[in-house]
């Protein structure tokens, strides 16, 4: 059985900004809105909305709009905690244990897609050689952007004209 634990935790409060610009996905994130940046001990920092919603600080350009003193708060949160029995580990309830599952042995390879790879490796060397010669440095994320979002956005992308491809051959 779980139980309460109650923990302290100081929360810094770092000012308050106005979101400019946001690179990420614009849900619950309005440009123009002010949000307060906040700390908790040990933790990145991050906005906050009225909604109470937090937000990643590297994901937007954010503008400075109050010059006060930065606050500090220290509250009491009750925390669950699951107990322990000496030198026993208690079962995690979030595990799920998926003993209904077979193993399946690895996939054989084909001549093919052992062929494939230099191919693959040929068209990646020439994608980097064209950014070179094309912006006189390799390839980097579109406009500024996090390049993980900016990957993660060209892998929808590319999904999106695998799923037309399919479509295409299906009619």
């Amino acid at each position: 059985m779980d139980s309460l634990k109650a923990r302290e935790v100081t929360i810094k409060h770092l000012g308050e900004f106005r979101l400019k610009t946001w690179t990420g996905s614009m849900v619950g994130v309005v440009e123009g809105n002010t949000y307060n940046h906040l700390q908790v001990e040990g933790h990145a920092p991050y906005f906050i909305g009225e909604d109470l919603l937090p937000r990643n600080v590297s994901m937007g350009l954010w503008e400075s709009t109050a010059t006060s003193e930065s606050d500090t708060v220290t509250v009491s949160v009750d925390l669950f905690e699951q107990p322990k029995e000496e030198g026993k580990e208690m079962p995690n309830t979030q595990k799920k244990e998926h003993t209904s599952l077979e193993e399946q042995a690895n996939p054989v390879t084909t001549e093919r897609s052992v062929n494939v790879i230099p191919e693959v490796m040929k068209d990646l060397t020439d994608r980097l050689a064209k950014g070179v010669a094309t912006y006189g440095k390799p390839l980097q994320s579109h406009n500024g952007r996090d390049a993980l979002q900016d990957a993660y956005e060209e892998l929808l992308d590319g999904a999106c004209y695998l799923k037309q491809l399919m479509m295409e051959r299906e009619a």
